[in-house]
């Protein structure tokens, strides 16, 4: 089984930097399994790019380095879904030895400067209001 997953970063801020996901395969005793061939990818596909299966280590652990694509949705308290298998060296994909698992990080956005339209006459001009995610809409006359 898969028995433990760690994402670094935890909470996933950025589509630039890569999340390093490390899993450890166990078997029902509890016993680390070396050689277990992993696969792991995002739900739906194209969150992020797709990396080659890889086989777990002595200590039963394989690390993967995930890169986001420009389609992962960073919003706070978002969640990016992570499909992930071990199988055995040598038996079918879907009818040997396997287990599977579905894991979750969290996704935030940075912070983003947010302004406020200031109605001056003749003309606009922003006004710094606070450092948060949120996005103030256009007021109705320049929302187009």
């Amino acid at each position: 089984m898969i028995a433990n997953v760690k994402f670094n970063p935890t909470t996933v801020r950025s589509r630039t930097k890569p999340i390093r996901a490390q899993l450890t395969v166990k078997d029902t005793r509890g016993y680390l399994v070396r050689d277990a061939i992993v696969l792991i990818r995002g739900v739906p596909e194209n969150r992020v790019h797709s990396v080659k299966e890889a086989r777990t280590n002595q200590q039963g652990v394989v690390v993967f380095s995930l890169k986001p694509t420009k389609l992962l949705p960073l919003r706070p308290g978002g969640r990016l879904t992570i499909f992930t298998r071990a199988r055995k060296a040598g038996e079918p994909i879907n009818g040997g030895v396997s287990t599977r698992r579905l894991v979750s990080p969290q996704l935030t956005c940075r912070a983003v400067s947010r302004y406020e339209l200031v109605a001056v006459p003749g003309a606009w001009r922003g006004k710094l209001v606070a450092a948060t995610a949120m996005t103030v809409p256009l007021p109705a006359p320049l929302a187009r």
